[in-house]
């Protein structure tokens, strides 16, 4: 895949995020959950911002480790504002809040990658539970779906993103079935 069409792709998840409000079937605890998850398979922060925004619209507690993020985010922005070089600040600005920019790796990208995904997820179940569709006829309607908002994926690409995502989300519900009850 070329690298073009890759970064078509990453902007168009957030458009579909926004369509199809991303996690209104599995609920914000799940949301809350499958960032958690993420965070700490990648140390991206955008996931921690998520929980945070997820805590916040939903008056859950705050975890802990949200506040530590955000503490030393604060420190190392602070940081920033007194070398007093009022230079570079986009580099600056990644490295106080630990995101990578200037590599393969992005954090702006994963993070849009893995809501992007989701959001199919959630296409396909909608047009399961909503429409009754299943098999081939589903992943051919959620293409069209996909296309009329700009995003070109393949009938194979969106089945395989489900599946994955399926493998997703049963793993954060095991996981919350072995956890005791948060808010």
């Amino acid at each position: 895949m070329k690298r073009n069409e890759k970064i078509q792709k990453l902007i168009a998840a957030e458009t579909l995020g926004r369509k199809f409000k991303i996690f209104e079937t599995i609920g914000h605890k799940l949301d809350k959950a499958r960032s958690k998850v993420f965070y700490d398979q990648t140390q991206n922060p955008m996931f921690l911002m998520r929980i945070y925004q997820i805590c916040r619209e939903h008056k859950f507690k705050i975890p802990e480790y949200v506040f530590e993020y955000f503490d030393k985010y604060a420190h190392n922005l602070f940081e920033l504002t007194n070398d007093g070089s009022g230079g570079a600040a986009v580099p600056k600005i990644a490295r106080a809040t630990e995101m990578r920019v200037n590599s393969r790796y992005n954090s702006f990208a994963q993070y849009s990658q893995v809501m992007r995904n989701a959001g199919i997820y959630n296409l396909v179940e909608k047009l399961k539970n909503d429409q009754g569709l299943k098999g081939q006829s589903l992943f051919y309607e959620a293409e069209k779906k996909l296309e009329k908002n700009g995003i070109c994926l393949t009938y194979g690409q969106i089945r395989r993103i489900y599946n994955d995502e399926k493998l997703t989300v049963k793993s954060i519900q095991e996981n919350e079935k072995e956890k005791p009850a948060s808010p």
